[in-house]
């Protein structure tokens, strides 16, 4: 159980609260009735705006940062070096501003992608960039590297309270992007040709837009710092979560594979999460007919 007088006791900003994992945030705070404040770029012009930051975050206890310019893989590919610069100015805008203003703890989305593929899965959070570096990465993935080391320095010089979250696959309603199970359900709703990279023997975790919230909030209520692996322990490879989806939604759709792209397993190890958080995650097949079910509603 989230405890509430915890919450209802801090003052906390969500930045990019219109997005697919800042709004279920944000929900989850204004059933509390919590003190909570918002910052996205509809509403504010822009995430990179320094003096709007400031004023946003001060006399604030937790920041948690949603924000990031990202896209489907075609939209990374053609756009690299605006996605570095722009997400790497946003963390270091936040992490600046958090230190002067003394914010009490920040929260950081980082990514499962971050793991090399010279990496054996599971990945555990020591098997990062420290241990294989991998520069040669697109725009996204090498933001996320960076703000973690930016992070790293701001809790080296100056003390501060950061947790880093590297989630894997997140989905649930209100889920816009080109995920892997948005493009899936497409596909299969509509009856059209899916497209797989690789075989489809590559493993994967998955969790659930309810479950990644609850667990974020039980890592801070419990002051946890560093960085966290965050996923279900369940893992599907990409033809056992393709089947599922038939199954849920009761329709076929043909499966062509293109087996020139090595496409490698992914999975995560959440032991350290485990030892922090005891939490009971949805499994996929139930998550799944909850969103099917909201989208014929």
């Amino acid at each position: 159980m989230i405890n509430k007088d915890f919450w209802l006791k801090r003052k906390i900003l969500i930045i990019g609260s219109n997005g697919f994992v800042g709004t279920a945030l944000l929900n989850f705070l204004k059933k509390m009735s919590c003190n909570v404040t918002t910052f996205s770029r509809e509403k504010d012009e822009s995430h990179l705006n320094y003096k709007k930051l400031n004023i946003a975050m001060s006399d604030t206890d937790i920041v948690i940062n949603c924000a990031a310019l990202d896209g489907n893989s075609e939209f990374k590919k053609k756009n690299s070096a605006l996605i570095l610069s722009e997400n790497i100015d946003i963390s270091s805008n936040i992490l600046r501003i958090a230190q002067a203003n003394k914010v009490e703890k920040i929260v950081l989305f980082s990514s499962a992608e971050i793991y090399s593929d010279a990496v054996a899965a599971p990945f555990a959070e020591g098997d990062d960039y420290n241990k294989f570096p991998d520069l040669n990465r697109d725009g996204y993935v090498l933001s996320k590297i960076f703000t973690e080391i930016l992070a790293k320095k701001y809790e080296d010089d100056f003390g501060m309270n950061i947790l880093i979250l590297r989630p894997t696959n997140i989905f649930g309603p209100n889920d816009k992007k080109n995920g892997i199970i948005p493009t899936i359900y497409k596909k299969i709703n509509e009856n059209q040709e899916l497209l797989i990279w690789g075989d489809g023997r590559q493993n994967r975790n998955f969790i659930f837009i309810e479950d990644l919230v609850n667990v974020i909030y039980k890592l801070i209520e419990v002051d946890a710092k560093g960085i966290f692996n965050v996923g279900s322990a369940e893992v599907l490879n990409i033809n056992q979560l393709i089947d599922l989806m038939k199954k849920v939604l009761k329709k076929n759709c043909l499966v062509k594979y293109d087996k020139s792209i090595n496409s490698k397993n992914r999975n995560i190890n959440t032991d350290k999460l485990s030892k922090f958080v005891n939490y009971k995650y949805t499994p996929i097949e139930t998550a799944l007919k909850r969103i099917f079910y909201e989208k014929r509603t």
